[in-house]
């Protein structure tokens, strides 16, 4: 063979390989992002160093870095359909972006990003609304971790970074400290210094209005020519996005062609991306934003209760309703106290404590304790009055503690007084003892009625009467759940539960036979953990509501904690046989969940559901305890769709002293349930209860000695259309008279 033959062939070779390698090289990588729009100075950097220009339709891959000079700015696409403008004088390394909808057989899904220098703006894609620990974006300042959103960074040129959140959440984290921004949160922006913890701002930053990192580099190589000319091309290629000639065919005649008809349209063609990002994020209003839209308003047969338009969404059936009630009293730290105990209205000390011999002839005095005790085996309460006899020579409290408990013994009554320390002076308190399989559920004192002065002097004794004597001495707890339709009352903003039953007539109309309405209506609302301490620490009695629930489609959860107070409650509206009945509720605390009920015909399968999160975070659940306020939540259970069975249901609920954050309980529990059914025992509702309940409790956190295992209550919700999301609570309690309680709501995600 002739020897510069096989050279040319040894040529040959050696560029086929390296043509090969590099095809392979370069189809290896992970697809990130596409171009939509590039203007100036705009590169990337590959793994392996090399820089080359982006413009329209440029490819982003895993791993390579954005550079965009003094004039360039950048807006991508990502493969999961986020968007982004990477703007001015930046360097965004993507090191990570990893997405797979189910074509190449995997589940990865990974975004992780470090910004070096500058500031983007984006609104996440399909990896942001789904796990939270898949998402995460670094600076030089801090962490940020998101919760599907639309959020800004910008470096300023004192090198601290500002951030922004307009909707959802981001979380920004560093060695120093942290800040939650958006979603309820005290917050929207933050500036984050190096070595300092995140700084919450009430107002929009000034850097983020403009570029702030090019003050630090006023110049910067201009785009060269074919920089320009490129810009001018992709700009308006992205004018006419119809219009586009195929790549294989495009002709500079052609693209001219484009360029002459898009400036005649200009004015009318001209999208800016950044109008793009925020008509993305304007959704259609929510079902509490506008409630009555696409229903059917029919006349409301009580509107003095509910108007027209509340009356017809509750017949509607598109908002279900959770609803928890339990007794509460408000205790000397201000906050509220659900500790099982009946407790005097007033303090007692030595100046106002007056002795009294209930000894001398004539002068015995007694009241009745009332109590009911609870079968939780046969679902029976069983109410009890004993009548106690005080005919003593009392000289102090401790002297009345120890007649009173006498007494109790003496008729087996299974509750002990105490004397509980109160910065006015000491408190009676009435509280139950372990009692078996029965647990008491209520207690109340009722005193003499002819009022003599034996009987006088003892209401003294144990505290006198406060401003509404209806609810002294008067305590129950419960461990239920109710599942109703649900209202909303748009002028005030506030939630209406409702419960109706009736019939049909011949004519198809409905005949309604009962009808009970509960409304709540105060200007004293938080929606934060820490303006609920702040009402506490003021001696203030503030209601719980959240409009921005973390998991919520397009904001159709709400829910909150109404704490009812004398002279500030709850309004019930009963109608029965006709007549209407209409009181206020001055002594429950009311926890309620309200949301967007899903078709039940869309539920189908067998689906898991889990979440849990910071209850510190009102949008992530809420929950009250005996010890505290419910500091942590995690949850899980699996649904039959087809036989409405709820199996493997967990929930681990950790209770913390709302004063010193000290750890008090953590509660184990096991459940199962079914899906409501109708008369043909069909699956008909998008709610279920439990059937079973279980567990036990350790005392201090999930390493402590376990206290019980006698757990009793309620786990019950709801599926939220369009069926990816449960929201629910639990009312839980224990069956030996350890007087645990805790109670709360919460949200659990699909899988």
């Amino acid at each position: 063979m002739n020897p510069k033959s096989l050279t040319h062939i040894l040529v040959q070779c050696v560029v086929l390989l390296f043509v090969a390698s590099f095809c392979l090289s370069a189809s290896a990588a992970d697809l990130a992002a596409q171009v939509i729009l590039a203007k100036g100075q705009v590169s990337a950097v590959s793994t392996l160093g090399k820089t080359r220009t982006l413009e329209r339709r440029s490819k982003i891959y895993s791993g390579e870095v954005i550079k965009t000079g003094a004039n360039g700015s950048v807006q991508l696409r990502f493969i999961d359909k986020a968007l982004m403008t990477i703007k001015p004088s930046s360097e965004l390394s993507i090191t990570s972006y990893l997405y797979d909808d189910g074509s190449r057989g995997t589940s990865k899904k990974e975004v992780v990003m470090n910004l070096v220098t500058g500031g983007f703006r984006t609104i996440t894609g399909i990896i942001g609304k789904g796990d939270k620990s898949a998402y995460r974006v670094q600076t030089p300042a801090a962490s940020v971790g998101i919760r599907g959103t639309n959020y800004e960074i910008q470096q300023e040129s004192s090198d601290s970074y500002v951030m922004a959140v307009y909707v959802g959440g981001i979380s920004v984290e560093n060695e120093a400290g942290s800040i939650d921004l958006g979603l309820g949160n005290d917050f929207n922006y933050t500036r984050v210094t190096l070595g300092m913890p995140p700084l919450g701002l009430l107002v929009v930053p000034a850097s983020l209005t403009k570029n702030t990192s090019d003050e630090k580099e006023s110049t910067d190589e201009d785009a060269d020519e074919t920089s320009s000319d490129s810009e001018e091309d992709e700009s308006i290629e992205l004018l006419v996005e119809n219009t586009e000639v195929p790549e294989e065919i495009e002709t500079t005649e052609a693209k001219e062609a484009i360029k002459k008809k898009s400036k005649e349209d200009e004015e009318e063609l001209v999208v800016n991306i950044e109008e793009a990002i925020v008509k993305t994020t304007v959704s259609a209003p929510s079902i509490f934003e506008d409630p009555y839209s696409g229903i059917d308003i029919h006349t409301s047969p009580y509107p003095n209760i509910l108007s027209d338009e509340e009356w017809s969404l509750a017949q509607s059936h598109n908002i279900s309703a959770l609803n928890m009630q339990l007794g509460y009293s408000i205790g000397s730290d201000g906050l509220p106290n659900f500790n099982s105990q009946l407790e005097s209205p007033n303090a007692v000390n030595v100046n106002n404590f007056i002795a009294f011999d209930f000894s001398a002839s004539g002068q015995t005095a007694y009241l009745d304790f009332n109590y009911t005790t609870y079968d939780s085996v046969s679902d029976i309460g069983t109410p009890t009055t004993t009548m106690l006899y005080i005919n003593a020579d009392i000289t102090n409290p401790q002297d009345l503690v120890d007649h009173l408990n006498s007494e109790l013994t003496y008729n087996s009554i299974p509750v002990e007084v105490l004397l509980v320390d109160d910065p006015a002076g000491q408190r009676f308190v009435f509280q139950p003892v372990d009692s078996g399989d029965d647990y008491i559920s209520q207690m109340s004192l009722t005193f003499d009625s002819g009022n003599s002065i034996p009987d006088q002097q003892l209401m003294a004794q144990l505290g006198g009467s406060s401003s509404s004597p209806n609810t002294d001495w008067f305590w129950s707890t419960n461990t239920n759940l109710s599942l109703g339709y649900g209202s909303w009352r748009a002028d005030n903003d506030s939630p209406i539960w409702v419960s109706l039953s009736g019939s049909e007539d011949s004519n198809g109309d409905f005949i309604l036979s009962f009808l009970e309405t509960s409304t709540r209506d105060t200007e004293d609302t938080v929606d934060s953990y820490k303006d609920f301490k702040s009402c506490a620490n003021n001696g203030k009695i503030c209601d719980i509501q959240i409009n921005n629930v973390n998991d919520a489609n397009n904001g159709n959860i709400r829910w909150g904690a109404w704490l009812a107070s004398p002279g500030d409650g709850v309004d019930i509206n009963l109608v029965s046989g006709g007549s209407e009945f209409n009181f206020l509720d001055e002594s429950n605390l009311i926890f309620g969940v309200f949301g967007e009920r899903a078709d039940i015909n869309d539920l189908t399968g067998n689906v898991s559901f889990a979440g849990g999160g910071d209850c510190s975070d009102y949008g992530q659940c809420i929950g009250f305890a005996d010890d505290g306020i419910v500091s942590h939540f995690t949850g899980e259970f699996d649904v039959d769709f087809g036989n409405g069975q709820i199996t493997n249901g967990q929930l681990n609920i950790e209770t913390m002293n709302m004063e010193t954050s000290d750890a008090q309980s953590y509660w184990d529990v096991q459940f199962s349930g079914q899906m409501m059914t109708d008369e043909y025992d069909e699956i008909a509702y998008p709610e279920f209860y439990t059937q079973t309940v279980g567990g036990h409790i350790h005392q201090g956190g999930m390493e402590g000695t376990i206290i019980t295992n006698e757990v009793i209550g309620t786990v019950g919700g709801f599926f939220v259309n369009p069926g990816d999301i449960f929201a629910g609570g639990f009312n839980l309690g224990t069956s030996d008279n350890i007087n645990k309680h805790t109670t709360g709501v919460f949200t659990l995600i699909q899988e």
